[in-house]
């Protein structure tokens, strides 16, 4: 057994009754007020949402196993609609490794739809590896829909060349269904020669050669001969069946 910090939501709690009258300051008390909304970065990075937030409080939770795998999923999913800033801050102090990386990876997942900045951030936080890779290659592909020109300068801007590289894989995947002549061009350009590189184009050609059989051909001869071409031209030849 071992104790699980989790977090638990509570609506504020009201103080004060309202008399119905404006203040000395003009502000109608019945009326609820908008504080402005910060500048953007200009970073290309999509923002945070800015609503109003519950008020949070944590509590200890005594837990193991799939009870705790269970309270963190479902205080993870409340972050994720509720606060997902306060949840990467959270998750983030938690003192285990394991457990804080397995919430900043779930963070992250819960995140892509509804704070996707704070989904980036929880990604990053994961440590070097496999999973941290697909999480990016997933969030780069979602943030394609959005804003494509944000999210393939910051998937080129990766240190890390295996992270890069599923990273701009996440984009070619999303952008090949409108874009598929420039989506393959940018996988065979962008990507290091390999099995994820062949994965992208081979995605990208799929569609491609349901759209433009010739034009998708024409563009696999040019290839120079190896495992690239080899998978290409068998994709092509599975699509003209």
């Amino acid at each position: 057994m071992r104790s699980l910090r989790l977090a638990v939501f509570v609506a504020p709690l009201v103080l004060a009754a309202c008399d119905g009258k404006k203040g000395n300051d003009g502000i109608d008390p019945q009326k609820p007020s908008h504080a402005a909304s910060a500048s953007a970065s200009g970073s290309g990075r999509p923002d945070r949402e800015r609503q109003a937030r519950p008020a949070v409080v944590t509590q200890e939770i005594t837990s193991s196993g799939d009870e705790a795998a269970a309270k963190r999923a479902t205080t993870v999913a409340r972050y994720a609609q509720e606060d997902p800033a306060a949840g990467l801050a959270w998750a983030k102090a938690i003192e285990d490794e394991k457990e804080r990386h397995a919430t900043l990876e779930q963070l992250a997942w819960s995140c892509v739809t509804t704070d996707l900045a704070t989904a980036l951030d929880a990604a990053e936080a994961l440590p070097a590896g496999d999973k941290r890779q697909q999480v990016m290659s997933h969030l780069v592909a979602e943030w394609s829909v959005q804003d494509p020109a944000a999210a393939l300068q910051w998937a080129k801007e990766r240190n890390d060349p295996a992270e890069r590289d599923e990273a701009i894989t996440g984009w070619v995947t999303a952008t090949g269904e409108n874009s598929p002549a420039d989506a393959a061009t940018l996988a065979a350009d962008e990507i290091r020669p390999g099995a994820v590189q062949n994965r992208a184009v081979v995605s990208v050609l799929q569609r491609w050669a349901r759209k433009d059989y010739e034009g998708a051909s024409k563009w696999v001869e040019d290839f120079p001969d190896g495992a690239l071409k080899d998978d290409a031209m068998r994709e092509l030849q599975a699509a003209a069946k």
